[in-house]
């Protein structure tokens, strides 16, 4: 009986130093350093592919698990995927009520851009991804230009639990930091890259970001109005033809002024040829 206890007891030891282990590797107890200044993570006028939707902040990770599916982990060097969270509020009264639906308007925390900074555009050349772009609804862009001060974190990034414990223990530090420094700080943009993720809240230009978030929202829902309202031809969907006139238009500027060198996360275990 003795011997059950002590091997019960080693058991519950053991069980806990390992979560208390795996805890600890996806950044449970790191130390969370706040500052302002100039972001180390240059994101400015980088080409972006991406999508727009609205909702709790937790609502965002389906896009994020979705961008991750289309690009492929041999392509990692070539992407970094991204978020842009700007509150419900930070709209005017008009736009809000445009974009947002009426159902789910009191549910709505944040309108979120999700995607993918673009460092090579071999990537979105590639028949298969570019052809599964189209058939998600993902559109191109340019991010801003760089906008420094910013408030600024850089957490690790080793698996989908580091994701929940930075949103946590970062936002909250930040939250912390803004006010006890009275500073106005928005939107959230969470850029992963690599082994990290970047938190960066802008000081100044916010209006970049809003003006971008609320332009790109009003197109894409134009083109979801249209391809609903439009009967599919035999060859393709009209949301896909929608997108192939955006990706004919924009996908010249992919690349351009993304000097930006990067490493995925997330990241599917597909594989696809790449080809020129």
């Amino acid at each position: 009986m003795l011997l059950l206890i002590i091997a019960i007891a080693l058991l519950s030891l053991i069980l806990i130093l390992t979560i208390l282990f795996a805890l600890n590797y996806f950044g449970l107890f790191d130390t969370i350093n706040v500052s302002s200044g100039q972001s180390p993570y240059k994101y400015g006028n980088c080409s972006i592919v991406y999508r727009i939707d609205y909702g709790k902040y937790s609502d965002s990770s389906s896009l994020f698990t979705e961008i991750c599916s289309i690009f492929p982990m041999d392509f990692r060097s070539k992407y970094s995927t991204f978020g842009i969270y700007l509150e419900r509020d930070r709209l005017n009264e008009i736009d809000r009520r445009k974009f947002i639906n009426a159902e789910r308007y009191d549910s709505c925390e944040y309108i979120f851009m999700i995607g993918a900074i673009i460092s090579d555009d071999s990537i979105i050349k590639h028949p298969i991804i570019k052809s599964m772009l189209m058939e998600k609804g993902y559109r191109f862009a340019q991010l801003p230009e760089q906008v420094d001060p910013v408030v600024y974190v850089k957490f690790p990034y080793r698996g989908i639990m580091s994701v929940v414990i930075g949103s946590r223990r970062v936002y909250s530090s930040i939250e912390s930091y803004i006010q006890e420094n009275r500073l106005t700080a928005y939107p959230k943009i969470e850029i992963y890259d690599g082994d990290n993720i970047h938190y960066i809240l802008p000081l100044s230009k916010q209006n970049d970001f809003i003006n971008l978030i609320s332009m790109k929202l009003a197109e894409q829902q134009k083109s979801q109005l249209s391809s609903s309202s439009s009967s599919p031809s035999p060859q393709s969907s009209p949301k896909e033809s929608d997108n192939e006139e955006v990706i004919d238009k924009e996908e010249e500027i992919i690349g351009e002024d993304s000097s930006q060198e990067s490493n995925g996360e997330r990241n599917s275990d597909s594989s696809y040829e790449l080809v020129d």
